[in-house]
This record gives C-alpha cells, sequence and structure tokens, in this order.
C-alpha cells in the first residue's frame, strides 16, 4: 500500500515533526510511506517538494503563500494569529495523481499549500490527521474561546469584523461546498479535538478516530540528569523549570504571560537561588529579563537526542498553552521521567493525569499554575513516583510502534473498504 502525506514541510512545526516521525514508524512496519510539502529542510529522499529545487520553485512556492494571505490586508485590526485562507490555485491535484498513491494522508496544509477545492481533486481515499482546529473554522487555527464555526463563522473576533458576511463566512462556506462528499476519514491527536470536529456541520458525518502522536521511546527515555546538565551547561544544583515553544515568548496561545506571572508568585514563597528557569526556542533573553529566577536560554534544538537531552537535564516541565490540540513538549518530557505542569485543558487531558505524573492546574489561573510547580517540587520521593508514571504512560499510549500500527490497522481499513466498494 502506497501512502502519499502532505505537509507544509516535512521538519519544521510541530505538525511536521508528527507527522515524519509516523513516516519513520509507517516505514519500519515496511510501508511504502512518503511525503510531500512546499518547503523540505531535512535530507529524507521520500519527501519531495510541489515545486521544483531551486531558485524558480521556491519563489513561485513563496509568491503562492504571499498571494494566498493578501485578501487579509481588508482586515488591518485583526489579531495577528496564525489564519489560512488556501485559495489561490496550485497544482498539488496533479502532483498526488503523478504520485499514484493508494491513500493520501493530509497533515498541516495551511498557509495555502493545499486550496480548499483542490482536496476533492486527489480522487484517493483520504486520511486527514488534525494538528490544530482549521479544517472546521473560517481560517483560523486556533479558534479559543470562539464557537462561530458552528454556525458558518462570520463577524469573526480574530479579524475584529462585525460583518457577519465576511471573510471568515466566506471561507467556512467554500470549505462546506468543496468538502461534501469526500471518501474522508479524520484521525485527531486527543479526545478534546475529536469532541471538537463532531461539532463541525461540515466534518460531523465523517469517520473520527483518536490516535496520539507518537514517540521513539529509544531517544525519549530518561537519560542521566547529571551527564545531560553538564552536557547542557545547566547548573547542578537548582531545581530547573523548562518552558518553551517554537515562539515561546510572542504566542499568547503558549502562555508565556501566564507563566511569567505564574513564576513571579513562586518567587514570593520560595528561595530564588534554589531555582532557575530553562527556556528553548527562538526567545531571547530581553523576553525574561524581569523574572526572579535566572534563566538559561537554549535556543532551537533541532535534533531529537538535544531534546531528550534537555528534558532529562530539568526537574518539571510547564505547559501553560490556553489550547493545545495534543501537547508533543508535554508527552516528550514525560517519556524522558520529567513530570508536567500543564492547564486542565484541551489535548493536554489525555496526557497529563493530575497528580500522577504532573499536575494540571485551573485554567487559566496562574497562582494554580504556581501552586502545581511547587506542588511537583516540593518532595522528591513525589517526584521519583512521577517520574516513573509518566514513562510508563509513554510505553503504553505513545510509543512510536504502537501508533503506527494504529494508523497501520486504520489504512488497511480504509483500503479494504474502498475495495468493497469497488466490487
Amino acid at each position: 500500500m502506497r501512502v502519499l502525506n502532505i505537509n507544509l514541510t516535512d521538519t519544521e512545526g510541530g505538525a511536521a515533526i508528527a507527522a515524519s516521525r509516523l513516516m519513520r514508524g509507517m516505514h519500519r512496519l515496511g510501508h511504502d510511506v512518503s511525503m510531500l510539502v512546499r518547503r523540505k529542510y531535512g535530507e529524507d529522499p521520500k519527501v519531495s517538494e510541489i515545486f521544483k529545487p531551486g531558485v524558480l520553485g521556491k519563489g513561485i512556492s513563496s509568491l503562492q503563500a504571499h498571494l494566498d494571505e493578501q485578501p487579509l490586508r481588508l482586515y488591518s485590526e485583526r489579531d495577528r494569529k496564525p489564519w489560512s485562507l488556501n485559495w489561490v490555485p496550485s497544482p498539488i491535484a496533479r502532483r498526488v495523481e503523478k504520485t499514484r498513491p493508494d491513500i493520501v494522508h493530509l497533515h498541516w496544509v495551511g498557509n495555502g499549500f493545499v486550496p480548499i477545492q483542490e482536496v476533492k481533486k486527489f480522487k484517493k481515499p483520504l486520511l486527514w490527521t488534525l494538528h490544530d482546529s482549521w479544517a472546521l473554522t473560517g481560517g483560523c487555527h486556533i479558534p479559543s474561546e470562539c464557537k462561530r464555526y458552528k454556525n458558518g463563522c462570520g463577524s469573526c473576533p480574530q479579524l475584529c469584523s462585525s460583518s457577519s458576511d465576511d471573510l471568515s463566512a466566506w471561507t467556512w462556506r467554500r470549505k462546506a461546498r468543496h468538502w461534501k462528499g469526500l471518501d474522508l476519514t479524520i484521525v485527531c491527536p486527543s479526545r478534546w479535538l475529536a469532541g471538537v470536529a463532531k461539532s463541525s456541520p461540515f466534518l460531523k458525518d465523517y469517520p473520527i478516530e483518536v490516535i496520539p502522536n507518537g514517540l521513539d521511546l529509544a531517544t525519549f527515555k530518561p537519560h542521566d540528569k547529571l551527564v545531560c546538565r553538564d552536557l547542557l551547561g545547566l547548573p547542578a544544583d537548582r531545581k530547573l523549570i523548562l518552558f518553551g515553544a517554537v515562539s515561546p515568548a510572542h504566542d499568547k496561545n503558549k502562555g508565556g504571560d501566564l507563566l511569567l506571572a505564574a513564576l513571579k508568585e513562586l518567587s514570593s514563597k520560595a528561595n530564588v537561588g534554589g531555582y532557575g528557569v530553562v527556556v528553548f526556542g527562538s526567545a531571547t533573553s530581553d523576553d525574561f529579563k524581569y523574572l526572579p529566577f535566572e534563566v538559561f536560554m537554549m535556543g532551537r534544538l533541532r535534533d531529537e537526542f538535544s531534546m531528550a537531552a534537555l528534558y532529562s537535564a530539568v526537574d518539571v516541565t510547564v505547559v501553560p498553552s490556553r489550547q493545545e490540540a495534543f501537547g508533543q513538549v508535554a508527552s516528550e518530557s514525560m517519556a524522558c521521567g520529567t513530570p508536567v505542569v500543564a492547564f486542565g485543558t484541551s489535548g493536554l487531558l489525555d496526557i497529563v493525569d493530575h497528580q500522577v505524573n504532573g499536575y494540571l492546574a485551573s485554567p487559566y489561573d496562574s497562582s494554580s499554575l504556581a501552586e502545581g510547580i511547587e506542588w511537583v517540587l516540593r518532595d522528591d520521593q513525589l517526584h521519583h513516583d512521577m517520574s516513573l508514571a509518566g514513562v510508563e504512560k509513554a510505553r503504553k499510549y505513545f510509543s512510536l510502534d504502537i501508533v503506527a500500527n494504529q494508523y497501520a490497522d486504520l489504512y488497511q481499513k480504509v483500503n479494504r473498504r474502498v475495495e468493497i466498494f469497488e466490487l
């Protein structure tokens, strides 16, 4: 069986990482799996770009993305959160046809990569792993508390629009029209996101499965703490609190502001010299200069072993996100034996078990978050027990081998359905 994965990139972003890991797992099972992307950063020969490599191809790719976002210029006061319209035509359906897959597996296809009207032209059974809520909204990827996607969008708060017939309503209608009658199976990495998908008028009647994102537990496992600290240049004599994301300080959804408030409250109760804060991602020291604790900036760590070493080096990982489709940082940290503190909301509910392998704070209460950090670090024996519980949960639910087999079963199920239909 030939499976073609489609994602914006092969390595940049959480969805790309999850899709690439899944490809690795499927290769281990002997499946013929490849990936089509707009921009390739890695070296995997099974990954190809939609446009030919070189200056011309990159120019066309950039132009497509630029044109796709131009209608947003009509909303000069809009919230600068990620938004995708996916209306500019693309040759992607022809590229898919040349690949001749048995199944097309969509992942994160925003930023104009897969035009809404092109999906029905693939003419193959479709799986779509949702890595956020874009597939069911009028353009936003993270709707936060907004539920307008249940009734056609319009008057979009992220566009700062008061019109019921705005760009979000137009995009929503295009999805409802073009995605009717697809041979589509939806996969969600968490029960929370599956519930959100089931509330969508144009997705709710498709099969919706829940399969978590997978981890290679040969890499994401506990490593010697002191060795990892020495390797990363971190102090051996402090309790270290980890926080990070692609853009940890400026992506409001990642909750950096809530964590800063929690850490300031924690400093009023704790010995400041006994703690340190470790930050990974594209933040700078200026973003955290007002913290009472010493901050260690790690920058962007691009390989999995470095990330596993970082998780192993710290004492707690804080994931203060307002909304997560899954929460890959949380699952990675737990697999490495480091408990997680997060808000009890969205996809994180499938990962963190309150006071078992971490702590779920009251959404979005910084005082509760501070209490969770303090609770996890309070007792060494409790910390040890949580560490073991986290590793065991990762082994039972997030192992790449287990996840790849779940997808393989689903591929077979979809393929059998097609064969029966053709008979």
